[in-house]
This record gives C-alpha cells, structure tokens and sequence, in this order.
C-alpha cells in the first residue's frame, strides 16, 4: 500500500504554466499576424526580377506564419492539457474529500 499523503499535486504550478504556454501561443500568433502576406510588386519594385523576387519573398513569409501559428497552436495546447489535468485533478481530490467527509459521518452515526 502506498502513502497517499506523499503524493501532491502543486495545481496552482499547473495553472501558471497552462498561462505561461497560453501567453507564449499568444505571443506567436501576434508575431504571426504582424508577417506580411499581402506585399505587392511595387514593394521590390527597384530590383531586377521584381516579380521573381516577390513571390520569393511570399513564399518565405508564408512559412514563417505557418511555422508561428503552428507553434501558437502547439502552446494552446499544451495550455489546454495542463488545466484539463488541473481540472481533473481537483475534481476527483473534491469528489474524494467529499467521500471521506461521508464515510466519517456514517461513522460518526454509529
């Protein structure tokens, strides 16, 4: 039989690192939508190949913004599993105490 009181659960560590990853998966979707996607050729327009050159360019900052969401997904859900686990966690130790507090009074009624 193992000892129960050995076993904690820091759940307010699990709800600041659910809000560290949701602020970092924010940060990069902000960084995501400041990529510019919808740059005309005028804006190579000085350089040789300025077509070639501007669908180059959208080509990179294309992948830039999907690697950025990508990881601002990947943070969101990193977030979302950690206060599923914090929620799950409370519940049963809730249900759990409340089950004790039930046993102790039908003891006590004896």
């Amino acid at each position: 039989m193992t000892d129960s009181s050995k076993f904690h659960v820091d759940v307010a560590a699990l709800e600041r690192d659910a809000a560290t990853f949701a602020g970092w998966g924010d940060e990069l979707r902000s960084m995501a939508d400041a990529v510019p996607v919808d740059v005309t050729t005028d804006a190579f327009s000085l350089l040789p190949g300025a077509p070639d050159v501007r669908t180059r360019f959208l080509d990179a900052a294309t992948a830039l913004r999907d690697y950025l969401n990508d990881g601002a997904a990947e943070f969101a859900g990193l977030a979302e599993r950690l206060d599923s686990t914090r929620r799950i966690y409370t519940e049963a130790e809730d249900a759990s105490a409340n089950d004790v507090a039930r046993v102790s009074r039908e003891l006590d009624s004896l």
